[in-house]
């Protein structure tokens, strides 16, 4: 019975032992396992912060290529902007405006009449700021035709009828609406100049208005405003031409 109660012992002490090293081994294959993982996971992390690297170094240099663009863009748009404004500097200076060019305009229609450079070239030099007028003005009056009126009295004329004076405008109109048959002075006018030969030239516009004439060495000028009733003002003066 002693001898069978120490063979239970002893398989009791080698079961016990048997599960300790059961437990042991599937405690040291756990912690393989783990110190596995974690050596894997570090090499993972140390290659992702490898290429987390790499991909911030690119970026550093996609951005310093972006920069460089930017700067030589900035100085294209500077260069360009100093371009366009030494242009509209070179525009403003060399392209005629405002009365200087009503004068090329003008100049480019008596070259294109047939007045020779050299006859322009002369007049030009000749022009004085001041004028040497006669001084000595003439002033008559006339009515101005309207749709409803053209009769007598509506021409004057000057230098001894070389040059005869009309006007039309727009007709004024009554209370009721009504047309009369005087022009209406708040409305634009036309003035006609017709000379000897039939040659004629116009004025447009509201009143006052002012116009001159070329004959030879003359100028004549002339300025029209309102007057009585119907009636236009035309004041003629004489003056050195050029």
């Amino acid at each position: 019975m002693t001898l069978g109660l120490r063979d239970e012992r002893a398989r009791r002490r080698r079961r016990f032992r048997f599960a300790v090293l059961k437990w042991l081994a599937g405690l040291g294959i756990i912690a393989g396992a783990a110190i596995y993982a974690y050596d894997r996971a570090k090499v993972l992390a140390e290659q992702d912060l490898l290429t987390l690297k790499d991909e911030k170094l690119a970026l550093q240099q996609d951005l310093a290529d972006l920069q460089r663009s930017f700067d030589a863009l900035q100085r294209s748009s500077t260069q360009k902007s100093e371009q366009i404004a030494d242009w509209q500097r070179r525009y403003e200076k060399d392209v005629p405006s405002g009365d200087l060019a009503a004068l090329v305009d003008q100049v480019k229609q008596r070259l294109a009449d047939g007045v020779s450079p050299e006859r322009l070239k002369f007049v030009i030099s000749a022009a004085h700021v001041q004028s040497n007028c006669d001084n000595a003005p003439v002033t008559k009056r006339f009515l101005v035709k309207t749709p409803l009126y053209s009769g007598a009295n509506d021409s004057v004329s000057f230098v001894d009828n070389a040059i005869t004076v009309t006007a039309s405008g727009e007709s004024a109109t009554n209370e009721a609406g009504a047309p009369e048959a005087w022009f209406d002075p708040a409305q634009p006018v036309t003035l006609t100049f017709t000379g000897l030969g039939g040659d004629a030239s116009e004025a447009t516009g509201m009143l006052p208005l002012h116009h001159s004439l070329v004959r030879g060495s003359n100028e004549y000028r002339f300025t029209a405003v309102a007057g009585a009733q119907g009636f236009v003002n035309v004041t003629g003066d004489r003056c050195d031409y050029p």
